[in-house]
């Protein structure tokens, strides 16, 4: 009661079958990723605090989020990248950072969600650029 290129899951035919995946890539798997940062920190002396700089970056090759490997739940691959600048008090009780998230405002999707046995789907989409203000203080 199987078709071609799966198998029965037992000898009840009401147990259904597996499909053999075979040759596809694996499902949420990209086939690379990389993640990097740097940081640097600048000590501004006579009682000033320390001033800091990070640049990150992340990049995805493409993945899928259905096993058979259906076109319309691909995730393309992306490239990303984040910065932070920070002052630091001498005592490290106060920090004032700026920061900008998705600095090339990059257009990707998170996940896809298929339904119509993969003849329709939905996406979420990562945020786009972003930038902001954070002030902490630690007692």
């Amino acid at each position: 009661p199987c078709g071609a290129g799966s198998t029965a899951v037992s000898a009840d035919p009401a147990d259904g079958c597996i499909p053999d995946y075979s040759g596809k890539q694996l499902r949420q798997a990209p086939r690379t990723s990389a993640s990097l940062y740097g940081k640097y920190i600048m000590e501004l002396g006579d009682g000033h605090g320390s001033l800091s700089a990070k640049l990150n970056y992340r990049y995805q090759d493409h993945s899928f989020y259905d096993p058979d490997n259906n076109d319309i739940t691909v995730i393309p691959q992306y490239r990303i990248w984040d910065a932070r600048v920070a002052w630091n008090s001498e005592d490290d009780k106060w920090e004032v950072a700026g920061w900008i998230k998705n600095i090339g405002d990059e257009e990707y999707r998170t996940h896809v969600y298929s339904q119509r046995a993969g003849t329709i789907a939905f996406a979420t989409f990562g945020a786009p650029r972003t930038s902001g203000v954070t002030v902490t203080y630690n007692y």
